[in-house]
């Protein structure tokens, strides 16, 4: 699979200089973002979530594909790559697949995304708070706060 410099073809200029930002604010809330320098199709590994889901291990999962991408810098486009992170966490990749090929993962997916669109989401990372608020983007620490804040005076 041919990969493209990922920031590169977003337009930005100075690429060191914006992962030094970003990876400045992963650091202040813990998280370690390593060196990724390549966008792939992650549709594989967003499918491979309904598996995951189903087995009671969405979170686990999402966190360890997380970690393989953001910290590892590894291509989660790959289906050895993902296989590694399922078996890592207990999920059988084989029957995974299965829900993968089968199309069912797929249409899955495809309603998850209507859903995303009625909600008004258009892009990630994005978060629905108390089924009422929309946070887009990545945003400080303290937009979060304030929607929190927001949605608890609300109840």
């Amino acid at each position: 699979m041919e990969t493209i410099p990922y920031l590169e073809s977003l337009g930005y200029n100075n690429v060191p200089l914006l992962y030094d930002g970003i990876r400045r604010h992963a650091r202040e809330v813990g998280i370690t973002i390593g060196s990724v320098p390549r966008k792939y199709n992650t549709h594989l590994s967003l499918l491979l979530t309904a598996y995951a889901r189903d087995q009671g291990k969405a979170l686990l999962y999402n966190q360890a594909v997380f970690k393989a991408f953001w910290t590892d810098g590894l291509d989660i486009s790959n289906a050895d790559v993902l296989e590694r992170v399922m078996t890592e966490i207990g999920l059988d990749f084989s029957e995974a697949f299965s829900g993968v090929k089968s199309g069912d993962y797929e249409r899955r997916f495809a309603e998850e995304k209507t859903q995303a669109r009625q909600f008004g989401i258009t892009a990630v990372p994005a978060f629905i708070v108390d089924h009422r608020y929309l946070v887009s983007g990545a945003q400080p620490v303290e937009v979060f706060r304030q929607v929190f804040e927001e949605a608890s005076s609300q109840a």
